[in-house]
């Protein structure tokens, strides 16, 4: 059960659209033009400082940790079937 319930977070937790995650490559084609040129601006501000965008992924862990935590065990248990 852990090694699934590992999976799914390092999964999911990837695709938060916060620079440096992967999300956020995905999220500009998503949004209306003028907020994905801002978006990827901010983005590419954000890699070229790692201390800043790193900072801002352990904010979103400190604020929606148990939240995200809840959400990943609910899919481990679909997935599981428990």
């Amino acid at each position: 059960i852990s090694i699934v319930f590992l999976n799914i977070l390092l999964a999911v937790f990837n695709l938060i659209p916060i620079p440096p995650l992967d999300g956020s490559k995905l999220l500009p084609p998503l949004l209306p033009q003028m907020l994905a040129i801002k978006y990827e601006q901010t983005r590419r501000m954000l890699e070229s400082n790692m201390f800043i965008g790193f900072g801002a992924v352990i904010i979103f862990i400190l604020v929606f940790g148990s939240y995200f935590s809840k959400v990943i065990s609910l899919i481990t248990s679909l997935i599981i079937g428990t």
